[in-house]
This record gives C-alpha cells, structure tokens and sequence, in this order.
C-alpha cells in the first residue's frame, strides 16, 4: 500500500509539472522565430513536452497495474 500512495504522489507531480510546463511564461519563453531542423521552436516544445508527458503517464501506469 506505501508503493500505491507513493505512485499516486508521483503521478499527480507528473500532472502538475506538466500543466507548469505547458503553460504561460515557458510557453513565451520558446515563442521565437528560430527554426530547428526546420520546425518552429514553439511547436518543438508542445510536442516534445506532450510525448514526455505521455511517457511518464505510460510508465506510472504500466507501474501501478503490475503491482496489482
């Protein structure tokens, strides 16, 4: 049971850093006219922040569905 409520911890951390990356001021920060490999920075960082997100959410899951 301190494994599950320690997942349950570190899943709602991944959920609350995700929301403080997705948001506002970082989103500003890569709002910029520099391309790389071509892609805008901005639209870089939205997607390598979601799949990181999606990944952590994969591995907690796939975590706590074992242990059951």
């Amino acid at each position: 049971m301190p494994g599950l409520r320690k997942s349950c911890k570190f899943l709602a951390l991944l959920g609350v850093l995700a929301f403080l990356l997705l948001n506002f001021p970082l989103l500003q920060i890569c709002n910029r006219d520099t391309l790389w490999g071509g892609v805008p920075l901005l639209v870089l960082y939205l997607h390598v922040v979601w799949l990181l997100a999606i990944a952590g959410l994969f591995a907690l899951g796939r975590r706590l569905t074992s242990r059951d």
